[in-house]
């Protein structure tokens, strides 16, 4: 009979001694909409946010009007190469330079190399091109679009939670694979205390908790709660919106973030002035 899916996860939890403020060592947590990476710090538990559909959305298509049909650049290809063999071989003729045109030209493949050691007379309509500045010149263009840092995943920023370290110590963290949940256990003013970690599955909402020894919910000696978005003003994104609600018992705080359609056209990149199709989140 199958052993029990859960049963068997729950004996492969993952564990981590002491703190581990790198991202790339943070215990990963999430709905499949929303991701948390929890990182330990000596002085802080840090919760990096992301979102599956929170992105960068802008794109750059310049290179649109330039784009060439499939047939069109074939021809071209095709047109350069005649060229270049025409120049390499009337090189050759004048002796100008006693190497084979195909050694100085050839595409540096291993197929084009080895066509021009088996056929030297017979050069693949392809070598040469790449060199060619025509060539290169569309080629930059085309890329142009893609070298841009955007469109790309954006972070939702994170949530410190600064504790006081000459109180504070971290002992162990086990993340429970076939539940979600994970206990980073420290030791406070020498005494046990768990906190639990815990992304609810059907809302984008992040649950911590405290207990004592005996399960007992405790008061985690936080010192603040500090939430910082992600910035990139060197890309032009805007700079987040913060916001706070004070009422009674009630103190919410935050910030939205919006993403623009429109790229920056001037350089240094300057911020996209507000355009349909712009979207947002808040945090």
């Amino acid at each position: 009979m199958p052993e029990d899916v859960p049963c068997f996860a729950r004996r492969h939890s993952l564990t981590w001694d002491g703190p581990n403020p790198d991202f790339f060592e943070g215990m990963l947590l999430g709905n499949g909409d929303l991701g948390v990476c929890v990182t330990v710090r000596p002085d802080a538990i840090v919760l990096h946010l992301g979102k599956t559909d929170t992105w960068d959305i802008r794109h750059s298509e310049e290179f649109i009007k330039d784009l060439k049909p499939f047939s069109e650049f074939v021809a071209m290809v095709r047109r350069i190469s005649e060229r270049v063999k025409r120049e390499g071989q009337e090189k050759k003729e004048s002796a100008e330079d006693d190497r084979p045109f195909q050694e100085k030209h050839v595409v540096t493949d291993g197929i084009s190399e080895q066509l021009s050691r088996e056929r030297p007379d017979e050069i693949d309509w392809i070598n040469g091109v790449e060199h060619d500045p025509e060539y290169r010149a569309y080629v930059d263009r085309m890329r142009a679009g893609y070298s841009k840092p955007w469109p790309r995943p954006w972070p939702c920023g994170q949530v410190f939670l600064h504790v006081d370290p000459r109180r504070v110590s971290v002992d162990t963290q086990r993340l429970d694979i076939s539940t979600g949940l994970l206990r980073i256990r420290l030791v406070v003013d020498g005494v046990e205390q768990t906190v639990s970690c815990f992304v609810h599955r059907d809302c984008n909402l992040v649950w911590l908790w405290t207990t004592d020894p005996f399960g007992r919910p405790a008061a985690l000696p936080v010192r603040d709660v500090t939430v910082r978005p992600h910035r990139d003003p060197a890309t032009g994104m805007p700079e987040p919106s913060p916001w706070q609600e004070v009422g009674e018992g009630v103190h919410r705080f935050g910030f939205d973030q919006r993403l623009p359609i429109t790229p920056p056209t001037s350089d240094p990149p300057e911020v996209a002035p507000v355009a349909e199709g712009d979207q947002s989140f808040s945090c």
